[in-house]
């Protein structure tokens, strides 16, 4: 099986002084939690990129799920 490595969310060294790897499971948390942490509009080159924490106001579920899966996928 192959295995997913990446930057470490957020960015941090590790012991040696080097950029903090992730990998399989913890990157995709680390990457949905990118993705949560940051409003429409925050990445200038990434408008679409983000989810609007507004949608939380909202007291359904549905909806509530169905902002968070456009924001991911």
């Amino acid at each position: 099986m192959a295995v997913v490595r990446g930057f470490a969310y957020p960015l941090q060294l590790n012991d040696k002084g080097q950029i903090q790897l992730a990998q399989d499971i913890s990157i995709m948390e680390q990457n949905i939690i990118s993705v949560l942490e940051t409003r429409p509009f925050e990445r200038v080159m990434r408008a679409d990129y983000g989810f609007d924490p507004a949608s939380f106001d909202t007291l359904e579920p549905t909806a509530i799920n169905a902002s968070i899966w456009l924001a991911v996928t």
